[in-house]
């Protein structure tokens, strides 16, 4: 069934303690890749190059906001930070309930990580100001 990704959310915090990213226009989901490593020997008799899966990288998380002076300073308050001395910064990002009617349960990505990088919204004379992010993930995604 497809969907569309009006009611996915974007939240971050250390521990049970989350804060929402709010009026958010479009959130991406983590993309894990993993590394490789050639293994191909001289014995190979079909002219190909043979691989082993190495480590996994989480990859970068994108979001892009509506501008406003509240989130810019919450942001930028986070910028860079990922350990608080106690627990390490946690993000999740909610899919829309499938059904559409808050019937079903949505997807949830979790994975610890840091944001890094925040552009500041370009403003323009018709444009909506926006405000966009980059987190990078560190570690395993959970998916429930």
């Amino acid at each position: 069934m497809a969907i569309i990704g009006i009611g996915a959310t974007i939240k971050y915090g250390y521990g049970t303690a989350t804060t929402a990213i709010t009026d958010i226009t479009s959130v991406m989901a983590p993309s894990p890749e993993f590394s490789e490593a050639e293994t191909t020997n001289l014995s190979v008799t079909d002219s190909f190059k043979t691989f082993i899966p190495t480590l996994a990288d989480g990859g970068n998380v994108s979001f892009e906001c509506n501008y406003s002076k509240a989130q810019v300073a919450a942001l930028y308050a986070i910028l860079g930070k990922f350990d608080n001395g106690t627990a390490k910064m946690t993000w999740e990002i909610a899919a829309p309930d499938e059904d559409g009617a808050g019937a079903g349960t949505a997807q949830k990505f979790t994975f610890q990580g840091f944001l890094k990088k925040l552009e500041p919204a370009t403003f323009t004379p018709e444009g909506v100001a926006k405000l966009k992010g980059d987190i990078r993930v560190v570690g395993a995604i959970t998916l429930s």
